[in-house]
């Protein structure tokens, strides 16, 4: 979305709104998780085992952040604009244009 903002401002508002509804959601970023995880452990936390770390948080919330990347960002935009063999049959069918005469110079 900010990258269809005009001006600063509104590519603020596009990164701010969808970041703070994740949050607010309570839902997990695999790379926010790396980390989270590490830094939870400097400061003494309860440190997990290298199988929990990657099978009950890592493992679920990738397959989570993909399965929600196909259905928030892939699908509007399949829906929006069509596949991508659309634009190349529209590309490919387009005759070539008329070659520029170029006037001698004197």
């Amino acid at each position: 979305m900010a990258s269809f903002a005009r001006d600063a401002t509104g590519k603020f508002v596009a990164i701010w709104l969808p970041i703070s509804a994740f949050v607010a959601l309570g839902l997990e970023h695999t790379v926010a998780n790396m980390f989270l995880i590490p830094i939870g452990m400097m400061y003494m936390a309860d440190p997990p085992s290298v199988l929990d770390v990657l099978f009950t948080n890592l493992l679920p919330v990738t397959l989570g952040n993909m399965i929600g990347a196909l259905i928030g960002v892939t699908l509007p935009f399949y829906i929006a604009f069509g596949s991508s063999s659309h634009c190349s049959k529209a590309v490919a069918t387009k005759p070539p244009a008329p070659a520029r005469k170029v006037a001698p110079m004197i």
